[in-house]
């Protein structure tokens, strides 16, 4: 069976364009927002470079692949923030090894009664 993770919302059609979440949106939005300021700070500069207005490009833009659609997950954005809160919770495992000094006792004892 395969599982598919998914906003809560997803049936009930509270998707921004059918496919962004509102909280996805917002930084998409921002980061857009934040580029275009950036980039006519850049722009109308003394000097303006080309390499410094596509870093703020490729800056600005790239909240776009991390929300775009991704097979098992609902985005990337969802795939990392599941892979960030598994790593960052408590785990907890029981021991089920062998603890070698019993069975080392135990055979001393055994052989101590099979003497007697």
């Amino acid at each position: 069976m395969i599982k598919f993770y998914t906003a809560k919302n997803y049936k009930s059609g509270k998707f921004i364009l059918s496919k962004y979440k509102q909280s996805d949106f917002y930084i998409i939005a921002g980061s857009i927002a934040i580029g275009i300021v950036l980039l006519f700070v850049e722009f109308f500069s003394d000097n303006p470079s080309l390499l410094i207005m596509a870093v703020i490009m490729a800056i600005a833009l790239s909240p776009l692949v991390l929300f775009t659609p991704s097979g098992k997950y609902f985005n990337l954005f969802t795939y990392i923030q599941t892979v960030i809160s598994y790593q960052m919770r408590p785990k907890h495992y029981r021991w089920g090894g062998i603890i070698y000094e019993e069975i080392k006792n135990r055979d001393i004892y055994q052989e101590e009664k099979e003497e007697n």
